[in-house]
């Protein structure tokens, strides 16, 4: 426990670590509900059976993994803090595509663009507290950072509240729109999302 609070103050001394962890809570909260719904789309929209709903639902990480290679080739640390800020309007614009068109090959392309915005989020959301925390604490703040996963399961309750209300597209849109509404807050008061330009690590640790 007093590990964990040590690590709670560290973070709040850093308006980076700080952002960083909300985003992470507002992606798995907003974002990541997505795949208990993009099913469902793809049955009653799209008029998919199982095998076309599994390509489907593997275009978002086709799209993931080739933005996974794009990241390690040849993104600078310089763009990491605002590439992972950015990251769940970068899933959402995606996502909102895939919730309002009818059109199957669109519907692929939107997810394939999603994956772009996932790995965006998952690659920089380990790394950041790696180059951003002192070097005796970044596994303790990646263990913080882990723990805002925990949330997943209050947005798949209310991903499924609202596919009851309003139907699984209309239920998509008001996530995408809850989620950009919380990275733009999360931004406008943790602004060092955007401005941080890390730097290559060269401490040896």
């Amino acid at each position: 426990l007093r590990g964990l609070m040590e690590s709670v103050r560290e973070v709040r001394r850093s308006e980076l670590l700080t952002g960083s962890l909300l985003i992470s809570a507002a992606f798995n909260l907003w974002a990541f509900p997505y795949f208990a719904l993009g099913p469902v789309v793809g049955r009653e929209v799209l008029g998919l059976g199982p095998s076309g709903i599994g390509v489907l639902m593997g275009m978002e990480p086709l799209g993931a993994l080739l933005g996974s290679v794009l990241i390690a080739a040849r993104l600078r640390p310089s763009l990491f803090a605002p590439l992972y800020g950015t990251s769940p309007i970068l899933f959402v614009l995606g996502t909102t595509l895939f919730a309002v068109t009818a059109s199957g090959p669109v519907a692929h392309a939107a997810l394939f663009a999603a994956g772009f915005g996932m790995a965006a989020f998952a690659v920089m959301q380990m790394i950041l507290p790696m180059y951003a925390a002192p070097p005796g604490m970044r596994v303790r703040i990646v263990g913080l950072m882990a723990m805002t996963i925990g949330v997943a399961p209050l947005g798949l309750a209310h991903a499924g509240l609202l596919a009851e209300w309003l139907g699984a597209q209309n239920a998509l849109l008001v996530l995408a729109a809850e989620g950009t509404l919380a990275t733009l807050v999360v931004l406008a008061r943790y602004p060092a999302l955007l401005t941080t330009r890390l730097r290559p690590r060269s401490d040896g640790h």
